[in-house]
């Protein structure tokens, strides 16, 4: 019964603040008859795709304009079903996972977020399973390439900004990934990224050792490379070794400079110690010469 509030009450059109109702009388046992212990269990149940109310309601929008209700619609759900929150469906998809690919407002979206750090502080995220489930979905009838690319771009965000502490090695999740489309491009089989999210995803595997370089000139010809590399199956684990080894070059490039400068810096010093130490002992020895003399 909950599953059906909101898969056809909310979603068919009907008003969200309808749909409201029915879900209170429906998770309330003393507004509801005499089977509502039944009813109230029903939402902490999966359908057949292993989908939670919350899965279902993620998917859907209406009162399009108006977040009010649907925020109340979840808050709902949450509270009586917190579970919900961390449960995956069939293909390992969160809730969340839904909302982001349903392209919810961004109210529904915090408000995620927000009931995960407070009742899951614990819970650490699948963030590459997520990122991959979007990457496979970009060929759907009706969700096109760049669709796929800004739900990757926002799940990839909120990570970084909401989510620090769930660590992720992305550059070895993303090697993998090259080598696997690589191997699917020999197989004839359909790659897990298009060529335009492959791109932004090695540009964010790197971005944070890009930026730490010295030297302006290297960042930007990494970045130049990511650009203009091809990222076409057969290429993608070619590339992808191309850049990280640049890169790394870079890197050691970099950490010589700055060892130079170090030695630079302490010749330099050590070459002011010694002027210094001269010019005192000739003062001193003036000083000595005075005193022969004024003896």
């Amino acid at each position: 019964p909950i599953h059906k509030i909101c898969r056809y009450d909310h979603s068919s059109g009907h008003s969200s603040k309808i749909a409201i109702e029915k879900l209170k009388k429906a998770i309330d046992p003393s507004r509801a008859r005499c089977n509502s212990i039944k009813t109230v269990e029903s939402g902490r149940q999966c359908d057949f795709l292993g989908m939670t109310p919350l899965h279902i309601l993620a998917t859907t929008r209406s009162d399009k304009g108006n977040t009010k209700y649907d925020i109340e619609l979840n808050k709902l759900l949450i509270k009586q079903y917190p579970e919900n929150l961390i449960t995956q469906d069939k293909c390992g998809a969160l809730p969340i996972l839904y909302a982001f690919w349903a392209d919810a407002p961004q109210d529904i979206i915090q408000l995620f977020i927000d009931q995960h750090q407070t009742l899951f502080s614990n819970h650490e995220m699948n963030w590459p399973g997520m990122v991959e489930t979007i990457g496979r979905a970009h060929y759907l009838p009706g969700r096109g390439a760049s669709a796929a690319l800004k739900c990757i771009k926002n799940v990839l965000h909120t990570h970084q900004v909401a989510f620090p502490q769930h660590c992720v090695d992305w550059e070895n999740v993303v090697t993998e990934w090259a080598k696997e489309d690589t191997s699917r491009a020999i197989e004839r089989n359909i790659p897990k990224f298009h060529r335009d999210a492959f791109k932004y995803l090695i540009s964010f595997s790197i971005s944070k050792r890009v930026k730490a370089l010295g030297v302006v000139e290297w960042r930007k010809q990494i970045k130049d490379d990511v650009n203009e590399l091809s990222w076409f199956l057969c290429y993608r684990k070619k590339s992808t070794e191309l850049i990280y080894s640049k890169l790394a070059r870079y890197e050691q490039l970099d950490q010589l400079r700055e060892a130079t400068s170090l030695l630079e810096l302490a010749l330099w010093k050590c070459s002011v110690d010694q002027d210094t130490e001269g010019e005192c002992c000739r003062d001193k020895a003036k000083v000595d010469v005075c005193r022969i003399r004024c003896g």
